[in-house]
């Protein structure tokens, strides 16, 4: 294919490296759909999970992986009391700086660059919870060890 330029290099190398991987270009003539039924897990162990589909390049859908009892954040980070409790004496870099997109909402396109007690932010979240007012400020990608250790 190369030498007669039927096909790009680009192309040449994409499906080279696909076959690496174990992705098969018989499989993208299908529209991508896959050769094989995707194979649906019930709270798979870690063991099951990663010799059976990871190593085998298997996909698979996982179900009831994560619950409450076995991930404790998804009861209490949505409860700002708890959040407030354990760590709103911390203070956290936040982005404050914001435009208004076409629906008014704000969009922050800066680094964070403000610097206020975690509590502080809890309150403009409650606030918005209660009065659907905006919330100032935009927390996020934050280093849970080190700027929020009690929630590690």
């Amino acid at each position: 294919l190369l030498e007669k330029r039927e096909a790009p290099m680009s192309s040449i190398l994409s499906l080279l490296k696909m076959a690496k991987i174990g992705l098969s270009a018989a499989s993208l003539l299908n529209n991508g759909a896959l050769d094989e039924e995707v194979c649906v897990l019930e709270s798979p162990t870690a063991s099951e999970l990663f010799q059976e589909h990871v190593l085998k390049s298997r996909p698979a859908l996982i179900r009831g992986a994560i619950d409450e009892g076995r991930f404790p954040p998804l009861r209490d980070f949505p409860d700002l009391g708890f959040l407030r409790h354990c760590c709103g004496h911390r203070r956290v870099l936040v982005k404050s700086l914001a435009h208004k997109d076409r629906e008014g909402r704000p969009v922050f396109v800066s680094d964070p660059e403000l610097k206020l007690p975690f509590g502080a932010f809890l309150d403009a979240v409650a606030e918005h919870e209660r009065s659907g007012a905006p919330v100032p400020f935009y927390l996020g990608k934050v280093a849970l060890r080190r700027e929020l250790p009690e929630l590690a």
